[in-house]
């Protein structure tokens, strides 16, 4: 760079680099230099030399022009940049990275890469792109990555995944454990909403799932012979103390003590707590379930600082009884603090189940949309105001009123997961149909977009619970594909028209969210058998959530 210089930047995508050099040259030389770069690739001479000129005129003197080229390919572009300077400017050329195979001598290459080229045919395809299964397409005048063109990738409703946790559901509704958009009470008075909440200590009392628990729970205690064992103290901590002691007992005799327990409240240890952890030298935290990770996270911070305090390090493992985060990221999370350095992670788990978190509740939505379409000038908002008041309370079944129950409890009568009611029912398809958008969210970088098939879910369940639990659970960036709304809409106007009402408000419910498209919703509501009153009122709920997407 000199004190005259103009960079000129073969595209927009390096600005930030060059506005960079802007700065540091200023900051260390107060240079004043000006920076500018090429709308698109040129097609000749002639749309480089008036750029060159307007930039030329912002330098007075002698003017230095260095063309900065992101990549070299051919060396037509710098020759062709080269070929539009006036007499009596000093230019420069630098290539961030050449990949040319034999580097432009005229230029300074940063970086060289050797690449293997396949020369095209006729149809602009080489022979390589019949042996590869996707490839990019670049823009040829600004060098811009194209939106795919080809198929995307469906992922079929993965319902295998109920099936290896049926055992897990059935002690679930067994022992009456789950509840739905539930606020979970806790120590001090504070709590916790879940949209599928999970009671462990209810869930303890069924026989053959604390069983299961007090085996694996032995085996890890076994393994890491703790000297004390820290409990968070919350409503199920009671549950925990006695699991713990029949692991014990399930162990037997042993060269090892028994560990000293010690209940953990939320805030500093107390003086009691950092007597027995401080000196510890392995330590068990124990907890009745994990969801962010957030307890079990700080509580390995005041283990650890009780540690330093004596100037060591305890080896510190983490056992959670149903362990149900909403992603990966928090279990990576808690195996990072829980990680000792000879031993490696140290966490287990009784069940390992995947549920959204506090954020995703499908009852807080609705209440959502209820507001929004109460709001709305013109809407009919009696039956709307009447539905929000019952959303705002724990849901409780039935839940699609209206259905043909003769007031009996409602079952999933011989499905894929065995016979279940339908809370436990909306649990369990719901932590499977969220392990599928997880699936569809880790290929988010992906050059082919990937998307959730719902065809299964409407054409081969009757089952009405499944398919809202399902709905109620994916998102719109899940299962929409740009162009190919058609085929969602084919599936809903496909359907009965002889459901429960209930299930109609839920089909408006997913339009009103953008889950789903909302002509083919229109449509199947305008055939649905309900009243007109009560049919307006969905429509006008569908129609006020788009008017305020769209505002």
């Amino acid at each position: 760079l000199r004190p005259n210089t103009v960079i000129l930047g073969d595209t927009g995508g390096i600005l930030a680099l060059l506005l960079r050099l802007q700065l540091v040259a200023f900051e260390q030389s107060a240079w004043r230099i000006h920076v500018e770069t090429l709308r698109e690739y040129p097609a000749g001479p002639g749309d480089v030399a008036g750029i060159v000129r307007e930039a030329l005129t912002h330098q007075h003197g002698t003017p230095h022009l260095l063309f900065v080229n992101s990549v070299n390919s051919t060396g037509a572009l710098g020759r062709l940049v080269a070929s539009t300077i006036p007499r009596g400017v000093h230019y420069e050329a630098v290539n961030i990275c050449d990949v040319s195979g034999n580097a432009d001598t005229a230029a300074r290459a940063l970086c060289v890469i050797d690449i293997t080229r396949w020369a095209p045919g006729d149809d602009g395809h080489c022979l390589r792109c019949a042996q590869v299964k996707y490839t990019l397409d670049i823009d040829v005048r600004s060098y811009e990555r194209l939106p795919y063109r080809g198929k995307p990738e469906l992922h079929k409703l993965n319902w295998r995944r109920v099936r290896e946790h049926a055992a897990f559901w059935m002690a679930a509704q067994r022992s009456e454990a789950v509840r739905l958009h539930y606020f979970a009470p806790r120590e001090g008075g504070s709590g916790r909403h879940r949209g599928v909440y999970i009671d462990v200590g209810r869930l303890l009392g069924d026989s053959a799932f604390r069983a299961q628990c007090r085996r694996r729970l032995a085996t890890f205690a076994a393994s890491l012979r703790p000297e004390a064992v820290a409990i968070p103290q919350h409503a199920a901590t009671d549950a925990m103390v006695e699991l713990l002691e029949e692991a014990y007992t399930s162990i037997g005799d042993t060269a090892d003590p028994r560990p000293a327990i010690v209940r953990v409240p939320d805030g500093p240890l107390s003086d009691q707590a950092d007597a027995i952890l401080g000196p510890a030298r392995r330590i068990l935290v124990l907890d009745d379930a994990l969801v962010t990770g957030a307890t079990l996270s700080t509580l390995r911070g005041r283990i650890y600082d009780a540690n330093q305090l004596r100037q060591h390090a305890a080896e510190v493992g983490a056992f959670v009884v149903v362990l149900r985060p909403a992603d990966e990221r928090a279990v990576q999370r808690l195996a990072r603090r829980y990680r000792d350095a000879e031993s490696g992670v140290q966490v287990g788990y009784a069940e390992r189940v995947y549920l959204p978190d506090d954020q995703e509740c499908p009852w807080c939505k609705e209440i959502g949309m209820l507001e929004r379409a109460m709001i709305r000038p013109g809407g009919r908002h009696g039956w709307i105001e009447e539905r929000r008041e019952s959303a705002l309370g724990e849901v409780i079944p039935p839940l699609l009123p209206g259905a043909r129950s003769g007031g009996a409890p409602l079952y999933t009568e011989r499905a894929f997961f065995g016979r279940l009611d339908q809370r436990t029912a909306f649990a369990a398809v719901c932590a499977a149909v969220w392990e599928d958008c997880l699936e569809v969210d880790g290929h988010e970088n992906s050059i082919v977009p990937h998307y959730v098939d719902l065809e299964l879910l409407f054409d081969a369940y009757y089952d009405p619970i499944i398919k809202v639990a399902a709905l109620r659970t994916l998102h719109r960036r899940h299962v929409r594909m740009p162009g190919m709304d058609w085929r969602i809409d084919k599936l809903i106007r496909s359907e009965r028209v002889d459901e429960p009402s209930a299930y109609y408000y839920e089909l408006a419910l997913a339009a009103a969210s953008t889950t789903v498209p909302e002509r083919g919703v229109l449509e199947l509501l305008e055939q649905c058998a309900v009243g007109s009153e009560l049919r307006s009122a969905w429509v006008d709920l569908v129609n006020g959530a788009l008017d305020t997407a769209l505002t």
